[in-house]
């Protein structure tokens, strides 16, 4: 019994690590850091818009690095290939645009993930979350 408890907390303390660094947002998209200053949001095959992408950034800034409302969140890399999951698309973002070496753009014109610098407070981008939300 003893052996079986030893071998299950192995098992945990090896998956633990590799389950931090996924977050699936209310939105069901995959997020995760790729550096101490930059995440990325990973698209959804046919189903990622600008609103979802800026939905899971939002949800991943206030629930993973506990970003207050009002603080933005910059597009830090625009929608590409991700890193987190090949075959995929995915937008990197920023709570921090000097640490991720960008410009912040002023102000964001439209809802887009496709101009580097455009940004939105975590508040702005939690509204988006009410798009496909009961959606698999």
């Amino acid at each position: 019994m003893l052996r079986h408890v030893a071998i299950a907390l192995a098992a945990l303390s090896i998956a633990a690590p590799a389950a931090a660094k996924e977050f699936k947002a209310v939105n069901k998209l995959t997020v995760g850091q790729i550096t101490p200053a930059v995440f990325e949001v990973v698209s959804r095959p046919g189903k990622s818009g600008a609103n979802n992408f800026w939905c899971g950034a939002a949800d991943y800034a206030r629930q993973r690095l506990g970003a207050a409302g009002n603080a933005r969140i910059y597009v830090a890399q625009a929608r590409g290939p991700s890193t987190l999951s090949p075959g995929r698309s995915g937008v990197r973002f920023t709570l921090d645009p000097a640490a991720a070496g960008i410009q912040p753009i002023t102000p964001l014109t439209s809802l887009s993930v496709d101009h580097v610098g455009d940004n939105l407070s975590v508040n702005f981008g939690m509204q988006y979350c009410t798009v496909d939300i009961n959606t698999d």
